[in-house]
């Protein structure tokens, strides 16, 4: 057997195995992504019962979000629409 041969052989098993990876990794990812659903989007109570999740932002964690950014809170008069 001559070295091309040897090199073909090696770039097939190569192939190979990459492809064989490549499948196992997107085969694992979606088991992945279905857990991560399975906890974000669902709430499971005290009986059992599932419940989708709402995404709820209150004004405590907005005020520290802003804290951390460092954006000013906004004026209380301003915020209030005027009639």
């Amino acid at each position: 057997m001559n070295r091309y041969q040897q090199q073909l052989i090696h770039i097939r098993q190569s192939e190979e195995a990459y492809l064989t990876r490549t499948e196992e990794l997107t085969a694992r990812n979606a088991a992945l992504q279905r857990r991560i659903d399975d906890v974000t989007q669902q709430y499971v109570d005290e009986k059992g019962k599932t419940h989708p999740v709402a995404c709820v932002f209150t004004r405590g964690f907005v005020q520290q979000y802003n804290a951390a950014l460092g954006v000013s809170a906004p004026d209380a008069a301003a915020a209030t629409p005027n009639k």
